[in-house]
Parts: structure tokens; sequence; C-alpha cells
């Protein structure tokens, strides 16, 4: 009976070499598994190609102890014809253009007219580089602006759909304006179904939703139902425009919407999104921004809280801000602008402390 061969795993891919051959071959297993048990993965088990190259190995004298699970042990190099080689990384896949972004809305007023100030960085990166040349603002509407964070083909195609619900029906108040983006979500979802199915079995998902369950086999049905219900996204997308007071349509005030995997919300004074939120949306409740601060005062707490937001990761330097009027064009932040607020930011903003040394008797033991 020959020896059975231990399998050498790499981060889901797992390397043993062909008995003719002095180069390892490669297969996708699961760790702790041997060749013959292949017929026992499920069909749907992950299997990543790997890359084997010409040049020879060095050998290593023993596996890892971790290869072998505590049945298996028995087995060692002296056992098995088995060469052992070292693991080699796995290349990288190359995924869409993501923006590990942060964006800031935040309400306010320029002598007594409504505004909104937006501000977003304009870093987008994939697993090999990274620039900052990317627009992140998408106009969905009359006096209305998305600022788009996540994987950027995935937000634009949200930010459109959220574009054709806004310019079949104006949102005459609060509660028409979440319906209609709770519609583009349910629309978005609707479009992520439709493209799973068709890559995976090659037919429309109306028509799986209508014959799928009679026609497909029972296992496959419940688990292509069990993907489409745990699909998720990392689309996140703050929108800000101007809506009529209710009674008065002559009237604008400022609104905020976030929209965050999946759900929607109103937000009265400002919101963040994006991978910078964790340390934007902390430093302007610091500074305790709310819709009555001046214009001025607006500016720089947004502009300081993405400058904080630069510690985050994927966060670039360069920005736009914009600040809606409505029923006007936006105004943005010019070259000159951005050296006041720079100024200004390191003049108030958080820094490192010089304390005198502490006096005797500050601290005493317990």
């Amino acid at each position: 009976m020959p020896v059975a061969r231990p399998i050498f795993p790499v981060v889901g891919s797992f390397r043993f070499p062909q008995a003719d051959s002095k180069l390892p071959s490669v297969q996708t297993v699961v760790a702790g598994m041997y060749p013959d048990t292949f017929r026992h993965l499920h069909p749907n088990s992950p299997r990543i190609p790997l890359d084997v190259s010409p040049y020879p190995r060095r050998q290593l004298d023993r596996p890892p102890s971790r290869l072998f699970p505590a049945d298996q042990r028995r087995l060692s190099v002296r056992d098995s014809p088995v060469k052992w080689y070292p693991a080699r990384t796995l290349p990288q896949m190359r995924y869409a253009l993501g923006a590990m972004t942060v964006c800031i809305a935040a309400s306010t007023a320029i002598k007594g007219v409504p505004a909104v100030v937006l501000c977003v960085d304009m870093m987008g990166s994939t697993d090999y580089t990274s620039s900052e040349t990317i627009h992140k603002f998408y106009p969905v509407g009359p006096d209305f602006f998305a600022l788009l964070a996540g994987t950027l083909s995935d937000a634009g195609e949200f930010a459109r759909l959220v574009r054709s619900r806004l310019s079949t029906e104006k949102p005459a108040d609060q509660s028409a304006l979440l319906r209609q983006i709770r519609a583009a979500v349910r629309d978005f979802k609707h479009a992520m179904a439709e493209t799973h199915i068709e890559t995976a079995i090659g037919i429309s998902y109306d028509e799986f939703r209508r014959k799928g369950k009679k026609t497909l086999p029972e296992d496959l049905y419940r688990s292509l139902c069990w993907e489409i219900r745990n699909q998720q996204t990392d689309v996140e997308l703050l929108i800000a425009g101007f809506l009529p007071v209710p009674g008065k349509p002559e009237r604008l005030i400022p609104a905020i919407v976030k929209v965050s995997f999946g759900k929607v919300w109103y937000s009265d004074n400002f919101a963040v999104a994006g991978s910078g939120a964790g340390i934007a949306e902390p430093a302007l409740f610091h500074r305790n921004q709310n819709s009555l601060d001046t214009f001025e005062a607006t500016v720089y707490q947004v502009y300081e809280a993405k400058c904080l937001a630069e510690r985050s990761p994927g966060v670039g330097r360069r920005l736009i801000m914009l600040v809606l009027r409505p029923k006007q064009r936006p105004l943005v932040l010019t070259e000159p602008g951005i050296k006041f607020l720079d100024k200004q930011v390191k003049r108030f903003s958080p820094r490192r402390l010089k304390l005198p040394d502490f006096p005797d008797g500050m601290f005493d033991q317990v």
C-alpha cells in the first residue's frame, strides 16, 4: 500500500510533489486532509491557483507541527517520500478601485441663507497602488449632491439609482426623501442579486424566483438563496441638499441623509462616512458642531476634522470642499483658502502637550 502523502498548506492552497516529478504540483484542499479526500470537499470550497516556479527550492528538514492533526502525528518525513518546500506568497487578486475615504457634510447658514458644507478627500486605491486624483462628488438631483465612499464602481452605480429616483419625483419633505432613497437601496440590492444569479447559473433573477425552486436541485437553490440573503456591500453615501419647509414651500432648509451598508437615516447637524469617520466624527462632536454655528466656524471645524482623519488608512491629504446654496451654483474652496485654513489648524487643532513638572505631593501611596 503506498504511503499517504501529507499536504503542505499555504492559505487555502496546498502543495505536494508528484511521484514522477521533481517539482511540486498544486492542488486546493482543506488543511489537514489528504488527496484521497478531495471527493468530500464542498463544491463551493475556495480553489485558489498557485503558480509553480521552475527554480529549485530549499528543502525543509521537517514539516511544521501544525500540519499534522493529533491523530496523524505518527506520520513523519522519514515515513513519507514527500520532499517539503517552504511556502510561497500567494499572488494578490486585483480588486475594483476602492475609496477608503472620509466624507463630511455639515449644515450651516451664510448671512441667513441656508447652506451645506461638503468635504471629501481624493484618494482612491487598489491592492497595488493609489492616487489622489479621484472625484467623489456626484450630483443626484436638483440642489442635491452625493459623496461616495466604499468601492467606487458600486457607489457610482448606487448614486445613479438615487439620481433616477430623485429626478423622477422631487421630494417634498423628509419622509418623501427617505422613501425615495430607500427605494434606490432596494433597486441596488435587486441589481446585485441579478448579477449574482446571472454569473452563477446563467439565468435572470426573475426566472430564478419563478422557476428556480422547481427546476434546480434543492441544495443549489437553497445555497443561492442564502448567498443572496447575505450579500453585503461596503457602499456609503452622504446625500445633501435642500427641502422646502412644510407649509412654506418658498423657504428651504438643509437636508443630510446618510446611507451606510443598506441602512438609511436622516442627520440633523452633520454626517460623516468612510474609513476616516472614526476620527472625524468624534472631532466634530468635540467641537459641538451644529447647524447654529457660524459659517466660518463650520468651515474650519469640517476642515479640521478632515485633517485629523488623515491618520486613518486610505485617507489622502488632497481634498475638495464645496458649499451648497439653494438654487445657486456651489462655492469651492480655493488654494489661498486651503493655506489660510492650514494656518488655523496649526494654531487651534490638538497638538502634543508641553506640561511643567508635577508638583510634589500630587500623588501619594495607597
